[in-house]
């Protein structure tokens, strides 16, 4: 996958003309309506790709805000765009499976990760490792895609953390 997003990210102008209207127009304010404030918030942005919505959620008003992605590239377009105008963002190229949990993040949002899962077992495994960077009572929001036409569905999986322990 990471050899994948590194072809992307130099043509991120092409993907924005596809991708950019329904983003804009109806996925981020869903995610925004679903995140509430950030006032004071720690946010990791895992699957930061050029670091669009890191850059949207720090603005509205996230404390510190760290943008993770397993691709070179995207991480480098971010960090790109970030030093020609500079919020204070961090940018990491790491694979979301092998980061190192911290436990301090208020919200950990993974817009279009998730379905990257092959398997029942990496879900659950992506989604641990995701709950082990949020702190007591953290949230975290996904955004996750169907590639695959309705008929050909299967069931959906749903991980549930229960709220007196950790991961």
């Amino acid at each position: 996958m990471t050899a994948q997003y590194d072809g992307v990210a130099g043509r991120m102008a092409e993907v924005e003309r596809v991708i950019g209207p329904y983003r804009d127009n109806v996925e981020i304010p869903t995610v925004l309506e679903a995140i509430g404030s950030l006032a004071g918030t720690a946010v990791l942005d895992a699957g930061c790709g050029t670091g669009i919505y890191t850059r949207l959620l720090h603005q509205q008003g996230a404390a510190q805000t760290l943008g993770v992605d397993s691709s070179p590239a995207m991480v480098a377009a971010a960090q790109e765009t970030e030093k020609r105008d500079p919020l204070g963002i961090k940018y990491k190229t790491a694979d979301l499976i092998h980061l190192e949990p911290r436990g301090v993040f208020g919200l950990v949002t993974a817009i279009s990760v998730l379905h990257y899962a092959d398997t029942k077992h990496a879900l659950h495994r992506m989604c641990h490792r995701l709950f082990a960077h949020l702190r007591p009572g953290g949230r975290l929001v996904a955004v996750v895609r169907q590639h695959r036409p309705a008929h050909r569905r299967r069931p959906r999986c749903f991980v549930r953390r229960p709220a007196q322990t950790r991961p």
